[in-house]
């Protein structure tokens, strides 16, 4: 599981100086602005998650739900300083922040991309077991004895089945669309403290 922290600062001068009047509550007001910020991001993620279907559509494969996942997992952290939030996430939400290359890990010499409907979201050892026979590199044919980059299974008729295609790294441009924008958060934090700042007038009424 990869994580991904976010972290958000005051820093227009104006509504600094407002906040100063306040006196030392900063850790409460950067809990109010990340509040904001968590339920922005969780209703960013939701819709992404309704939205981001592109292989397991072309493969006829049911969504991983990945996305899902990481606006259920959103966990807010706030100090005198700033507020961070946590998000954890099975790959790919990295991006929203930087290009990615992605590398085998684990001494593996190739990644593992899914070409088949039965193979997305899942692991080689999860299809092995479903299918109940080991997958395996071919010889590319006409190449004479040259394996195939590519896992397959043996179809019922002899034929084959191809369900991974190996890489040896694979490069993802940023996708800056799977977070919100930074005027949005920005939004978000003026809202927390427009909120902050509503809740205290009314307690000295």
């Amino acid at each position: 599981m990869n994580f991904l922290n976010l972290r958000t600062e005051i820093k227009d001068p104006a509504t600094l100086q407002a906040l100063r009047l306040l006196g030392d509550r900063r850790q409460e007001i950067n809990e109010a602005v990340g509040t904001e910020a968590a339920e922005l991001t969780r209703s960013h993620l939701a819709r992404v998650a309704l939205e981001k279907h592109g292989t397991a559509n072309r493969l006829g494969a049911m969504p991983t739900g990945h996305f899902k996942d990481a606006a259920e997992s959103i966990n807010l952290a706030a100090g005198d300083d700033a507020a961070e939030l946590r998000i954890s996430h099975r790959g790919g939400l990295t991006r929203a922040v930087r290009d990615v290359e992605i590398k085998p890990t684990g001494g593996r010499q190739f990644l593992t991309l899914p070409v088949h409907g039965l193979a997305y979201g899942r692991r080689v050892a999860e299809v092995q077991r479903e299918i109940g026979q080991r997958l395996f590199r071919p010889f590319r044919r006409g190449a004479g004895r040259v394996r195939a980059r590519a896992l397959a299974a043996r179809a019922t008729d002899g034929g084959l089945i191809f369900l991974y295609a190996l890489r040896e790294s694979v490069f993802q441009d940023q996708d800056r669309e799977l977070l919100p924008s930074d005027e949005e958060y920005s939004v978000a934090a003026k809202t927390g403290i427009r909120h902050f700042l509503a809740r205290e007038l009314e307690a000295t009424q």
